[in-house]
């Protein structure tokens, strides 16, 4: 049996975890450095808790084996003296971390959550981060004097990308969810905020994947209001962005034909450079984060640190392992995806299982584009999938616990 005080460290710990988790959720589109704290946090809460229970075992679902895979090949990739050497310790460092990151925060909130109203409180944490975010990002675009050509919220590599998954997780609440007033007000204010800022953002592949995704919720939801409302209310931002902004102007233009757009041809020989940087590496790549310090020996231009396509960007790091890791876990997420869906039984599972199709999505459109896979964009996808499957669990234990109570 445990003594008291062993189950008050275990209750501490616990608690301590699912304050970290909700810490790191909160400042991933505010602070990169506060949200690093958070999970270094809730890494140690962990270890505090396994201390506590005398065991270390941890559930690890199907889908967390592809993401250990990749880090696997990452971390082989890594470890090499010539890397090391030409990348520089830290660099690779940085690389291993950012897939460390993701992939265990998945697996501590599968390991740690254990009620529909801690889910809720991590998604809810989410949305009222967005809006601080972007509150943040457009005040520094429009009233602070600075040269940025482009909206960016605070703590974000990808703004973009986060504010298309951010706006189909809160769609798809609306649509699932019975909020009160107050937090339907709320989430209804933090996607007005997240559409403006995703139209200054410029990134058109970013708004075609939104109106995609809104419009498969609203034609497989049948549910018209909250997607049309705020496609609508999008149409009509970028319509008075257009009118006022002429870069956003020439980026609209450029959709009529996107094959013959400047940004995109000029990518097409970074591909090929690219390409060739992993026919010279071709099992273990040039090494993790090691594509920009690899880029002057292949002609790519001082501006492009990454190979703006995820499958190439792969490549190129991670060599032929890495890009088969990558295709593996896209693969078993496809399937996880069409599998779960048939054990979707609640509105909350329903709602996530929206957000992580949504933002399933995003990775692969903006991946034609660019590497998505990777902090802040990569913990949210890593986040949502972790709560579809704690929503899943907990909706299939309901009926047991009913007929237990009887």
């Amino acid at each position: 049996m445990m003594t008291t005080d062993r189950e008050q460290f275990i209750r501490f710990a616990e608690q301590g975890l699912r304050l970290s988790i909700l810490f790191t959720v909160f400042f991933m589109p505010i602070s990169e450095s506060a949200k690093n704290i958070g999970f270094a946090s809730a890494l140690g809460m962990w270890a505090l808790r396994a201390v506590g229970r005398r065991r270390f075992d941890m559930r690890i679902p199907t889908l967390g084996w592809f993401f250990f895979g990749l880090l696997g090949v990452s971390f082989m990739s890594a470890m090499r003296w010539d890397v090391l050497n030409a990348c520089g310790a830290l660099n690779v460092a940085r690389g291993i971390t950012d897939i460390f990151i993701y992939s265990f925060f998945f697996l501590l909130i599968v390991n740690s959550l254990n009620s529909e109203s801690q889910v809720r409180s991590v998604m809810l944490t989410m949305i009222v981060a967005t809006g601080i975010g972007d509150v943040a990002g457009i005040y520094r675009y429009f009233l602070v004097p600075t040269t940025a050509v482009r909206l960016s919220v605070p703590g974000l590599s990808f703004t973009a990308a986060f504010l298309a998954m951010a706006l189909v997780a809160m769609a798809a609440l609306l649509i699932h969810i019975r909020f009160d007033v107050r937090w339907r007000l709320c989430i209804g204010v933090v996607m007005v905020l997240s559409a403006v800022a995703l139209v200054f953002t410029h990134t058109r592949s970013m708004w075609l994947i939104t109106g995609l995704n809104l419009g498969i919720l609203s034609a497989m939801g049948r549910v018209w209001k909250w997607p049309i409302m705020l496609l609508a209310f999008f149409v009509a931002v970028a319509f008075v962005a257009v009118k006022s902004d002429v870069l956003i102007k020439q980026r609209v233009i450029s959709l009529m034909a996107p094959w013959q757009d400047t940004s995109f041809l000029d990518r097409i020989p970074v591909w090929k450079r690219a390409l060739r940087m992993a026919q010279d590496h071709p099992f273990l790549g040039v090494g993790p984060k090691c594509f920009r310090p690899s880029r002057e020996k292949y002609d790519i231009p001082e501006e492009f640190g990454q190979a703006h396509n995820l499958l190439v960007h792969v490549a190129a790091e991670l060599g032929g392992l890495g890009l088969l890791a990558l295709l593996a876990l896209i693969g078993a997420y496809a399937h996880f995806l069409v599998t779960i869906r048939r054990r979707v039984a609640c509105d909350l599972a329903r709602a996530l299982w929206w957000a992580a199709t949504g933002s399933f999505l995003v990775i692969l459109g903006g991946g034609i584009i660019d590497q998505l896979l990777g902090h802040q964009v990569a913990l949210l996808f890593a986040t949502l999938t972790g709560l579809l499957i704690v929503a899943v669990d907990l909706a299939e234990r309901k009926p047991l616990s009913t007929q237990l109570s009887a």
